[in-house]
């Protein structure tokens, strides 16, 4: 009993210390926090643009055209 509580508790402790060993590599990298990932960089504007909110989470951001502009759509009864 008492071995399984040991195995499971060095277990644990190398995860955590593994764990903040890579997190305290990549700080000494520079550029990213503690996930890894990049700050974005530059200023913000007065109201949050779409591009800026998606700079922000960390998407792609794809401007969408109206509805007007597009090609119009042609059903199998209009044929």
């Amino acid at each position: 009993m008492a071995t399984a509580l040991y195995v499971g508790l060095g277990i644990a402790a190398a995860a955590f210390f593994g764990r903040a060993g890579l997190v305290a590599i990549r700080r000494s990298r520079g550029g990213t926090n503690a996930l890894g990932r990049a700050f974005y960089k530059g200023g913000f504007e007065a109201k949050m643009t779409r591009k800026e909110a998606a700079l922000i989470l960390q998407t792609k951001y794809v401007e969408l055209r109206s509805i007007s502009s597009a090609p119009p759509i042609l059903f199998a009864t209009e044929a």
